[in-house]
């Protein structure tokens, strides 16, 4: 009797070992979305969006829902402000976005909107000091009751800034010192934020460590020659990652976000590599795009390809290449990773309308699905690379993605299992803007890559002659 006992206790043991480490396990479709950063409030669980691409690892993705139907809620437009660069913040039930203000007329601004109605709450119009307009191109960011933001200049002088405003009041806590042409939003982790700068006549590249309490520069690591940062700094642990391209120096870096130390480099052998857009990580793994590289075998000049690379986030080691199977030479997007999967954009060239792809590969490498015959419009490469065209945002299981065309400008609802498209929202068709800015851009522009918070998405289009900018917010109520 005893041993039947025994018997029935430890099988009993046994199945309440196995519930147990059923509850220590999750699902495998969401143990990889563990490592991510997010700005939950601790009274309304709302997982905010404080900074480009959500988080400092950059991932795109969200745990809010997402809009179900291309239903606009409410617009705020702006005529005077110029082009609404590459993402907006959202975070207290307040929208931040940044503008580039109009060129050789006036400079940028930031906005801030209540998220209910479009209403704006306040706004900043950068100066115009010493022979310079100040522009901005990257998102805000946000952190701890604060609104960064960096600038560049585009008139006498390439400077700019680094800026920290009050979140609610609007009110300028510091300005930096200068820093550089900085085309891309800085990155807020930790207490610090971390910001790259581009190369501009006599100026070399660096990624910037400053203070964010104060402003002051904890430390800069500059590039060589024509290297340049395009995108923002991705952080993750105790180390900040950035793409560079153009040689010398073309290659992904880390490095001790505390001290600027250079962890390791990584390089494609004898190839130049352009990493052109911000870098996402996720798993311990690095995940980013190239736009390929001119090299010469036999004294033939040849182009090759761009890619997708995984390479170690500890040590720099390659860990796969995906070829995208296109024509497409550009890898441009900032890759979005969700699900187990990495989503992103590449294009057949800047100059060709409709020969763009949103692919999904799986995280060996492998296509899984891809959208083709997206346009992604023949904007300058500096316009274009490590911002918010073309980067694809992950929420609810849809993909949401805006595209450029030369006339239109779209956002897309996918189904992030099988890519079906959900809906397509058409922003407005500008035939007589081309008349008002020449050829340099093309009339209906999109650069903004979408947020997702409580339901909502939030995002911005731009005539790029710079006359009419719209903040959109889509909803399903």
């Amino acid at each position: 009797m005893f041993r039947g006992y025994n018997m029935k206790k430890k099988i009993l043991l046994i199945f309440i070992c196995i519930l147990l480490i059923g509850t220590l396990i999750p699902a495998a479709a969401t143990t990889h979305q563990s490592e991510i950063t997010t700005a939950v409030s601790s009274t309304d669980n709302i997982d905010w969006w404080p900074q480009f691409k959500h988080d400092p690892q950059h991932t795109g993705f969200s745990t809010s829902k997402g809009p179900e139907t291309a239903n606009v809620l409410w617009t705020y437009s702006n005529t005077s402000c110029g082009t609404i660069g590459d993402g907006v913040a959202v975070v207290d039930n307040r929208v931040y976005a940044a503008s580039s203000g109009i060129r050789h007329i006036s400079s940028g601004a930031l906005f801030c909107l209540n998220t209910s109605n479009g209403a704006e709450l306040w706004s900043y119009t950068f100066p115009y000091e010493e022979g310079n307009y100040y522009s901005v191109f990257g998102s805000p960011t946000v952190m701890d009751g604060k609104v960064y933001v960096c600038t560049f200049g585009h008139e006498a002088r390439a400077v700019g800034h680094a800026f920290c405003f009050d979140a609610v009041t609007g009110a300028l806590i510091w300005k930096s010192q200068e820093t550089g042409f900085c085309l891309y939003g800085a990155t807020a982790a930790n207490g610090k934020i971390y910001f790259g700068t581009n190369r501009f006549m006599d100026s070399n590249s660096s990624l910037f460590c400053l203070s964010a309490e104060t402003g002051v520069q904890l430390w800069e690591k500059k590039f060589r020659g024509n290297s340049c940062i395009d995108g923002s700094p991705v952080v993750f642990g105790d180390n900040v990652y950035v793409g560079v391209a153009h040689e010398p120096d073309a290659g992904t870096y880390c490095f001790n976000a505390s001290t600027g130390e250079k962890i390791w480099v990584w390089q494609e052998e004898n190839v130049e590599e352009d990493v052109t857009a911000s870098l996402a990580i996720i798993n311990g793994k690095v995940y980013f795009g190239t736009q390929g590289a001119m090299f010469s075998v036999n004294n033939i000049p040849v182009r090759k390809k761009g890619n997708m690379y995984c390479v170690d986030a500890l040590n720099g080691t390659l860990q796969w290449n995906g070829r995208l199977q296109s024509r497409g030479q550009y890898v441009f997007s900032s890759p979005c990773l969700a699900y187990g999967n990495v989503f992103v954009c590449n294009s057949a060239g800047f100059n060709a309308n409709r020969n763009g792809k949103l692919v999904c590969l799986n995280d060996q490498g492998y296509i899984v699905w891809q959208k083709k015959h997206l346009s992604f419009s023949s904007l300058p490469m500096w316009y274009i690379s490590g911002g918010g065209m073309g980067t694809p945002t992950v929420a609810d299981n849809k993909v949401y993605l805006g595209t450029a065309g030369f006339f239109r400008s779209h956002l897309y609802c996918f189904n992030v299992t099988s890519g079906k498209q959900i809906w397509k929202y058409s922003f407005p068709t500008l035939f007589g803007s081309l008349l008002s800015h020449g050829e340099q851009f093309p009339p209906s522009s999109y650069f903004c890559a979408p947020a997702i918070v409580n339901g909502r998405l939030y995002t911005a289009w731009s005539d790029s002659s710079e006359t009419n900018s719209i903040i959109y917010c889509f909803g399903d109520t």
